[in-house]
């Protein structure tokens, strides 16, 4: 089964989700758009028992990219961004992978569909 986390995290009075993404048939999981909050995303990771696999950065708004560097050192994973965000923000951190908006691409074991 994929279970789906919606983490609320904020930043003073901003308010905003990252998403925790768990196989638990292989405790495997990703993150969806790591903002503001290391603790609360480090503490569901273990409340999951999941293993972290990669970060899925949905567009380069620093609201949903300013964990992924830090993420990606701790864990040693992958950061995924589309081609066209990162060439129009030339946005760079560690272990980023640039994919297509036209090719589906995996992390760890799930199946991602950039449409």
């Amino acid at each position: 089964m994929i279970k789906v986390y919606p983490l609320r995290v904020r930043k003073g009075s901003f308010i905003n989700y990252t998403y925790l993404v768990v196989n638990e048939w292989t405790n495997e999981s990703i993150i969806i758009d790591p903002a503001w909050e290391l603790d609360t995303i480090t503490t569901y990771l273990l409340k999951t028992n999941s293993h972290l696999k990669g970060i899925l950065l949905t567009h380069h708004h620093r609201d949903h990219t300013l964990l992924a560097p830090v993420l990606a050192s701790r864990f040693g994973v992958p950061v995924f961004m589309g081609m066209i965000e990162k060439e129009f923000y030339n946005f760079n951190c560690l272990n980023l992978e640039v994919v297509s908006s036209d090719l589906l691409f995996s992390i760890g074991g799930f199946g991602i569909f950039p449409h």
